[in-house]
């Protein structure tokens, strides 16, 4: 909502954005490989049928998101690295 203010960025929202995008994307990668139980409580731990049920799924709301907070961070790259010099 502030956005219009054009406020310079903070070291701590340039930390916590790139530690929210790194931990949503190694999630995606964990996500990819965690088995689930199916009906009649076997366990399911072949990857070819976790990533299959993972694409029908949750895979492109995960990867939509993520991707635009990549784009963000990239795009805004420039106004954060004015702050490294700082420390």
């Amino acid at each position: 909502p502030l956005q219009f203010l054009d406020l310079p960025y903070s070291l701590v929202e340039v930390v916590s954005a790139w530690l929210s995008v790194i931990f949503w994307s190694l999630d995606i990668l964990v996500t990819l490989r965690t088995g689930w139980v199916k009906s009649d409580g076997v366990v399911e731990l072949e990857l070819a049928s976790i990533r299959r049920r993972y694409m029908r799924s949750w895979m492109l709301p995960d990867v939509v998101l993520v991707g635009g907070n990549w784009i963000d961070i990239l795009v805004g790259a420039g106004n954060a690295v004015r702050i490294l010099p700082m420390f």
